[in-house]
């Protein structure tokens, strides 16, 4: 780990991405790209959420700052609720950032959400050579101090969200063909010509994961890979 110091990082972020199914109407039957992310060993995948890419940084006076991946601020007002779960997690008299997605304005059904899954600097070290499962755990054992983590994972339900801030869950590769099932019955409940839930991103836990410097928008970009539903504007 590298001392931070203290300028803007870009998130971790990949040009990978494929469709998750061959056809977005099929019940099963994993695109190939898929099918062979699914089978790498240590690899989970993670909600893709219709939000904006956000970066929270946590200084070491307690102040917050919410950045885009474009290097420019947020253009949002953190709530009371949201900034005491923020404050929580973070330690004190140090610097803090987390790699999050806000829900406010893509989707008019979410309001002052944030949905985490990376932490970026920890007590002032950027995680350089931190794979991205020991930086997971790092993050999971502080969002649910108690171990369970699974109170924090972001409900499918629309109507069940009720927190300001979740944890990314991990669901592997046998999971994914019935949590596709599941998105797609959402999808037409809920009548969504623009879902909130967009897809999957897979992400390996293992070596290949460990953290390089975000210099640069594309970066990091050999641990993860999109798998989103497809549409006119949306193709492998």
């Amino acid at each position: 780990m590298n001392e931070y110091n203290g300028g803007y990082i870009f998130p971790p972020r990949t040009k990978m991405k494929s469709e998750l199914f061959r056809s977005h109407k099929a019940a099963n039957g994993l695109s190939p790209i898929a099918a062979l992310w699914s089978r790498f060993p240590n690899t989970f995948a993670q909600l893709k959420l219709n939000g904006n890419r956000n970066i929270i940084k946590v200084n070491a006076d307690r102040s917050i700052e919410f950045w885009n991946r474009h290097e420019g601020k947020q253009d949002y007002v953190i709530t009371a609720e949201m900034r005491d779960e923020i404050l929580r997690i973070s330690p004190e008299d140090t610097v803090t950032v987390w790699d999050s997605e806000l829900m406010d304005k893509k989707f008019k059904g979410i309001k002052d959400v944030i949905y985490l899954y990376d932490v970026l600097v920890w007590e002032g070290k950027h995680n350089i050579g931190m794979t991205y499962g020991e930086r997971y755990a790092l993050l999971s054992s502080h969002v649910a101090p108690n171990g369970n983590a699974a109170e924090y994972h972001m409900p499918l339900e629309l109507a069940a969200i009720e927190r300001p801030m979740y944890l990314a869950q991990n669901y592997v590769g046998s999971e994914w063909a019935a949590l596709w099932v599941k998105l797609q019955e959402l999808w037409k409940a809920e009548n969504w010509d623009t879902p909130w839930i967009e897809g999957l991103v897979a992400k390996r836990f293992d070596a290949i994961s460990k953290l390089e410097k975000g210099n640069q928008e594309y970066n990091n970009t050999g641990f993860m890979c999109r798998f989103r539903r497809p549409n006119k504007n949306y193709r492998s």
